[in-house]
């Protein structure tokens, strides 16, 4: 390899690392959590298919699920970031009265409920999008320059 190859590839690999935690890490989705719904959900709620038209990919999570209505009681909403103890993904997961269907996951061992319990816990710490907007809307960054 040449003395410009070994630069070029140098370049690369170092505008490249950042990349490769990019995908394990999320500001969004702490370590647990990602481990948790890429162990137990992603198998049926994940690629161009998934269970129930939801996805569980920790990449698109938590906005694929937030405010949305759950496809078995369109009343509920997956995850209810106004009253995330309120959100129907809880309520599957702990088997609660009133769910459609079966408690999940569906065809393997049920979560502990430490690991609901922590995924309750991360719901919880996600701000409203209203309340995310109105954020951004107020930020001194934001405001129109005064005259």
């Amino acid at each position: 390899m040449g003395r410009s190859q070994a630069c070029f590839a140098v370049i690369v690999m170092a505008l490249a690392a950042p990349l490769v935690g990019a995908r394990t890490a999320s500001p969004t989705m702490p370590a647990p959590i990602r481990k948790i719904f890429i162990s137990r959900c992603t198998g049926c709620h994940a690629g161009a298919s998934p269970a129930a038209g939801m996805s569980l990919d920790p990449d698109r999570l938590p906005a694929s699920i937030q405010d949305k209505p759950s496809s078995g009681k369109p009343d509920l909403k997956i995850f209810d970031s106004a009253t995330p103890e309120k959100s129907y993904i809880l309520m599957k997961l702990r088997g609660a009265a009133g769910i459609a269907g079966s408690r999940m996951p569906l065809r393997a061992k049920k979560l502990s409920e430490a690991d609901i319990q922590t995924i309750a816990d991360w719901l919880a710490g996600i701000k409203p999008r209203d309340a995310a907007a109105a954020e951004v809307k107020k930020s001194p960054t934001n405001r129109p320059a005064e005259a």
